[in-house]
């Protein structure tokens, strides 16, 4: 992803040494269950921090996790670009192994993290899931 270590922020004692960076690609990488190479997908640049599951639905891979735009906005590092916030959202990524594509969809805007599937659904499909939210906190 776009976030990249900063040494001279790391060397200043930053709680957070890291920095947006534009210039760095962002790529989705899918390994074989089994081994082997793992094939690697281009997708809009994006900060993304939990996962809430993963799972195989015919020829595609389904990801469900946090996502924002300027990682470390709360901390004052990095840039998320011009109109960026640093609100965690819920996104759904489907990875298309055979067209070589991911497709975004955003599930909740509602601001939140930690996302969790009950545990006897992990990387299974599932129907319900849960996050902590401070939604005021981040309209504030």
């Amino acid at each position: 992803m776009p976030g990249t270590f900063d040494g001279a922020a790391a060397a200043a004692g930053a709680p957070v040494p890291y920095v947006w960076n534009p210039d760095h690609p962002m790529r989705v990488g899918v390994g074989p269950r089994t081994g082997g190479a793992v094939r690697w997908f281009e997708i809009a640049p994006v900060f993304h921090s939990h996962a809430l599951n993963a799972y195989d639905r015919g020829d595609t891979v389904v990801m469900e996790l946090t996502t924002m735009p300027a990682p470390f906005h709360a901390t004052g590092r990095g840039n998320g670009g011009p109109g960026a916030t640093g609100a965690p959202a819920l996104d759904r990524w489907t990875i298309d192994l055979r067209a070589g594509r991911v497709r975004v969809d955003r599930i909740d805007d509602l601001p939140q993290e930690f996302p969790r599937v009950n545990e006897s659904l992990v990387s299974r499909r599932h129907r319900f899931a849960y996050a902590a939210s401070a939604a005021e906190m981040w309209r504030a």
